[in-house]
């Protein structure tokens, strides 16, 4: 007897576990993944929520997909191409499906006191070039955007 359903009949779905855990297998090897994206990126392909949710729960076992890694791997990647605030780079993380409170960790870990300051001049260097009234950021807008006290505090002492 078979006891899983490939794919139904009358809607076009696939319901099989089993098969959206070898598709997610497939896109976890591309790249790294968060939960809400391979949930999404599986319902997209026509799993079935269950199935999807199925195949979701064995990667997430065995840690293929993890949302603190992919967090992590993320802002060292973003940090080093970009200089965006700590601020929009919370916000990129949550519309990635990260929750805040990882996004917090992750962004704590990964921006130690000098990787900040690194990260506080070439934002402020990309803010002047693009406006020619911006000589000088001020401390409330730089720490609105996300920056410590204390970066801010050396930024502004050197």
């Amino acid at each position: 007897m078979e006891s899983r359903i490939l794919t139904d009949i009358s809607t076009g779905t696939k319901n099989s576990g089993l098969d959206a855990e070898k598709a997610a297998l497939r896109l976890a090897a591309r790249a790294e993944q968060t939960c809400e994206g391979m949930f999404l990126k599986l319902c997209s392909r026509g799993y079935t929520r269950e199935a999807a949710s199925i195949a979701l729960t064995a990667l997430v076992e065995r840690n293929l997909v993890n949302d603190e890694r992919f967090a992590h791997m993320w802002l060292v990647s973003r940090i080093r191409r970009t200089a965006d605030s700590p601020r929009a780079l919370l916000a990129r993380l949550q519309s990635r499906g990260i929750a805040i409170k990882t996004a917090r960790a992750a962004l704590k870990n990964v921006l130690g006191s000098e990787e900040e300051l690194d990260l506080l001049k070439r934002y402020v260097e990309k803010k002047q070039r693009g406006l020619a009234d911006f000589d000088r950021c001020t401390r409330e807008y730089l720490r609105a955007e996300g920056f410590s006290p204390e970066a801010l505090e050396e930024f502004f002492n050197s």
